[in-house]
């Protein structure tokens, strides 16, 4: 399994579309983070980073806020989406959530900052 946070400036991004960088957790069956790393998206445009993740073989997304439009597209290819995660350490928070300790809030953005490109 493949765990994603969207990331600006090396901390949880407030969200999804202003992120600069994504923090990347492989999962093994017994459910250990067996490998961490940080990646550059590319250019962002409306559906661009649903299907990077995609294309980077992420399930789940962490997040802590996302446009409608935006979890949709992640939706459709197969990404579940989790939002309303806080401001701690990315592996810290991938291991809350594989500990069921991290539960989605639905914040979902709707027409204004960046959340209106979604």
């Amino acid at each position: 399994m493949r765990i994603s946070i969207p990331l600006i400036n090396n901390e949880v991004s407030d969200h999804f579309g202003g992120a600069d960088s994504f923090f990347v957790a492989d999962i093994a069956d017994d459910g250990e983070i067996v490998r961490e790393f940080t990646q550059t998206p590319p250019e962002h445009a409306p559906g661009v980073y649903p299907k990077w993740l995609k294309s980077e073989n992420v399930d789940i997304l962490l997040t802590k806020s996302i446009g409608g439009r935006a979890k949709v597209f992640l939706n459709d290819y197969g990404i579940k989406v989790i939002t309303g995660i806080n401001n701690d350490k990315p592996v810290k928070i991938v291991s809350e959530y594989l500990k069921g300790n991290v539960n989605s809030s639905n914040e979902f953005c709707a027409g204004s900052g960046n959340c209106s490109e979604h």
